[in-house]
């Protein structure tokens, strides 16, 4: 199963759906919670205005590789 990248923050029921919708289908997922304002400009800076953010980890060229074999 696929492995996630989750950026969340407390109290937010989106964030927390789209946890509990991983773990149901099998997926297992790192969790950055943006809570602090270091965080948070740091997360600014990276683009994001809204949490949750979710990234798929796909591994190094070979799973990049067969992951784009049929797109």
């Amino acid at each position: 199963m696929g492995r996630y990248l989750i950026y969340t923050q407390t109290n937010c029921v989106y964030c927390q759906m789209a946890k509990e919708l991983l773990t149901k289908k099998g997926h297992t997922f790192d969790e950055i919670i943006v809570a602090s304002a270091k965080d948070i400009n740091e997360f600014k800076e990276l683009g994001f205005t809204q949490v949750p953010q979710i990234f798929e980890h796909v591994g190094g060229y070979t799973e990049l590789k067969e992951k784009l074999k049929d797109a």
